[in-house]
């Protein structure tokens, strides 16, 4: 591989294509892997605006998504017509990818509101003992992600509930729901 011997991982063609967006399109974990570990810029726009992480969502390459995600790079950003990764690969039927992008965000959101619930139990001034806190809210968490996963599974979008379905529409709930 000629990264071992001094090419430089950074380099663009005419499209402004890295080697890590060729990799992460055509599948190539490993070598997106090597690419990741010798300092390639994990969210360098193409000339479309997309990253790799765009074009692995684009070809279902969930292996190439892996290495990007447990590298560090971004999973939800835009490109030049507005779609993230998850939209592209809604849009090119990958459902396997896009598996695998909502179950990450969900993963994300829940790590977010766990350390949100963390800081916060840090801040109170002896109200309660962090330990008891952190007992308290814990079950509250775990539920909230065991819904959020079986949301998941069942291939509904995220929040679309009865409640908030009618609310869309206008309408109201009924208490049987």
């Amino acid at each position: 591989m000629q990264v071992l011997s001094g090419a430089d991982v950074r380099a663009e063609d005419e499209w402004k294509q890295t080697a890590l967006h060729k990799a992460a399109e055509g599948g190539f974990d490993e070598v997106v892997k090597v690419l990741c570990h010798y300092g390639a810029l994990l969210n360098s726009l193409d000339g479309l605006g997309r990253t790799a992480v765009h074009l692995a969502a684009n070809r279902g390459n969930v292996g190439a998504l892996r290495e990007l995600a447990a590298h560090g790079a971004i999973m939800s950003s835009y490109d030049r017509e507005r779609r993230t990764p998850e939209d592209v690969a809604r849009v090119f039927n990958q459902q396997e990818a896009l598996n695998f992008l909502k179950e990450r965000d969900a993963l994300v959101a829940l790590a977010f509101i766990a350390s949100l619930a963390t800081d916060y139990a840090k801040s109170r001034p002896c109200a309660m003992p962090y330990s008891s806190f952190l007992d308290e809210i814990w079950p509250c968490l775990a539920l909230s992600f065991t819904l959020l996963m079986q949301e998941l599974s069942d291939g509904k979008e995220c929040g679309t509930d009865a409640t908030s379905a009618a609310s869309a529409e206008g309408g109201e709930v009924s208490q049987n729901a």
